[in-house]
């Protein structure tokens, strides 16, 4: 039986551009992302940014983003390829991309942080409010 989800992810895949959703806050130089090619999109009233990232920048966006991010953060992109970025409050840095055998695993990291267990990491990608206008 194939998940609803599936929709979700197939129609992330054909996009020309990856688009990740973290807080400014967090960064400590958001005009490092801007020498990649990462542009802001948009804004949400509680601060979170929506970027769209080159595909081909994907590695060095998350490289970057673990080397800027405060400890305690995470953040998602959406793409040919979607994973999730962590850095716990200790720092310690964790990628992981999403796939049937990692949705578990990204759902005990998330947990982590929002205190609450998703077992379908598609399903709440479409409902971040950052990314619905989009997918």
């Amino acid at each position: 039986m194939q998940r609803a989800s599936k929709g979700i992810e197939q129609s992330v895949r054909n996009k020309e551009v990856t688009m990740s959703g973290f807080s400014k806050g967090e960064q400590k130089d958001f005009d490092e992302y801007k020498k990649l090619g990462i542009t802001v999109d948009s804004t949400n009233p509680d601060g979170a940014l929506r970027v769209d990232i080159p595909n081909n920048r994907i590695n060095e966006f998350v490289e970057l983003w673990g080397q800027l991010s405060e400890p305690g953060y995470w953040c998602e992109y959406v793409g040919p390829q979607t994973g999730f970025v962590f850095k716990s409050p200790a720092g310690e840095f964790r990628h992981i991309i999403l796939s049937p055998e990692t949705e578990q695993l990204i759902s005990e990291e998330m947990q982590k942080f929002t205190g609450k267990y998703n077992p379908d990491m598609w399903q709440w990608i479409y409902q971040c409010d950052i990314f619905t206008d989009r997918i």
